[in-house]
């Protein structure tokens, strides 16, 4: 019997958590809602990444549709997570959270789309 490969035993994992944590949810909307948009974008995030890995280099063209994609997915799971966390916290921290994932969604799309590759 061979192990799992590390994707695939990656998305297992992912699944899992996701599951008990939607379990552990007990119904209530928000948290549930958190744990399932987490999921989707998480997963769809891995399978942009995969698939901008397998895109020919000479390829311009779809390989910026792929960044794009990435950013928005990163993006959005940034905000995402850094919505969940700054709504648990006094403002103060709450603010610098904000702080934080609004200056890494720019040094990301700054990363990604005006510095050139090496």
């Amino acid at each position: 019997m061979s192990l799992p490969s590390l994707p695939t035993a990656s998305f297992l994992f992912l699944t899992l958590t996701a599951a008990f944590s939607a379990q552990r949810s007990n119904g209530e909307p928000g948290f549930l809602s958190f744990v399932v948009s987490a999921y989707v974008l998480l997963v769809l995030f891995l399978i942009s990444l995969h698939w901008f890995e397998t895109v020919p280099h000479r390829d311009a063209a779809t390989k910026i549709k792929g960044k794009a994609l990435i950013t928005i997915l990163a993006t959005s799971l940034n905000l995402l997570f850094s919505w969940r966390v700054s709504s648990q916290l006094p403002a103060g921290f709450a603010a610098f959270i904000w702080a934080v994932a609004t200056t890494t969604a720019g040094a990301e799309f700054y990363l990604l789309f005006y510095l050139k590759e090496v």
